[in-house]
């Protein structure tokens, strides 16, 4: 693997943490919503947690392919 591969794997994985951190608060605004008993706005707020969750999945996925097989045992 070459510098900048690592440097882009690094880059891809930290945008993965940023996207599942934004997944999480959603997820924290369904739990806040639906103690208050606010359906509706917990619906919205799922929606955005399910988006935002999709989106987590779809980056790991590109990156794990993007490297597959590029690893070297140390």
């Amino acid at each position: 693997m070459t510098d900048e591969e690592r440097d882009a794997a690094i880059a891809g994985i930290l945008g993965i943490l940023a996207e599942l951190s934004g997944a999480m608060a959603a997820l924290a605004a369904v739990s806040a919503h639906t103690v208050k008993g606010e359906v509706a706005e917990s619906a919205e707020a799922f929606q955005v947690f399910a988006a935002r969750f999709a989106k987590t999945v779809e980056s790991h996925a590109a990156i794990a392919e993007r490297f597959q097989g590029t690893a070297k045992p140390n």
